[in-house]
């Protein structure tokens, strides 16, 4: 069932399908685009071209409630109209420098020798509790396997023990930034880890609903 009820509402949605097919994730713009149709509803009702004053004026109510995500609305709104575009409709096309994007620098922060020593003696240490008394042996094989294999966290957390091969040591990861499925292989010490920690949840005879191995 469609989000969307403006006269935009059937290009939206096919575009949010267009990119989800691509592998993008559809909530990525689904939320500005549900500001957007709710705003097409209110001031536009009977338009379904996207026309230069409904995009501008659009950005303008944006810029006077907040400027926080305002980067990230104009590159949807204007993402909307060259699919339009594309699909031979008649669209206006923001610019791309229609507000000037901040610069932005990122600076990855490298964990330091007796920061992950420290980190990993943490997790081998943590407290047992009732709710899931393995907790703390999935922690010293979760962080372990995220930092040897370097997956994201929820890629790490969200892993099952069927798309992990403890003959090879490969791994398949599918719960993916764009959900492209890729594979890793694991060490030879963390795969041990891995039968070790596997051959635990064997003998107590419990699977549980996510695991790291």
């Amino acid at each position: 069932m469609s989000k969307f009820i403006s006269g935009f509402a059937a290009a939206l949605d096919a575009l949010l399908d267009y990119r989800e097919a691509l592998g993008f994730s559809r909530r990525t713009h689904e939320y500005i685009f549900q500001n957007f149709d709710a705003y097409a509803v209110a001031h536009y009702p009977e338009k379904n071209i996207l026309n230069r004053e409904i995009v501008t004026e659009w950005i303008q109510q944006q810029l006077k409630k907040s400027h926080r995500g305002i980067t990230n609305k104009t590159s949807a709104i204007r993402l909307l109209g060259k699919y339009l575009s594309a699909v031979g409709k008649e669209s206006y096309i923001l610019p791309d420098d229609y507000i000037s994007k901040p610069q932005k620098t990122f600076l990855p922060y490298l964990f330091t020798d007796d920061e992950l020593e420290r980190l990993f003696h943490a997790a081998d240490r943590l407290e047992q509790i009732k709710s899931n008394p393995l907790a703390s042996k999935i922690s010293s094989v979760l962080f372990r396997l995220i930092y040897t294999c370097g997956l994201r966290p929820n890629e790490g957390r969200e892993l099952r023990r069927e798309n992990i091969n403890f003959k090879t040591g490969e791994i398949l990861i599918t719960k993916t930034k764009r959900k492209k499925e890729r594979v890793v292989v694991m060490s030879d010490d963390m795969l041990k880890l891995c039968k070790k920690y596997n051959a635990v949840l064997d003998k107590l005879g419990r699977v549980p609903t996510t695991q790291t191995a």
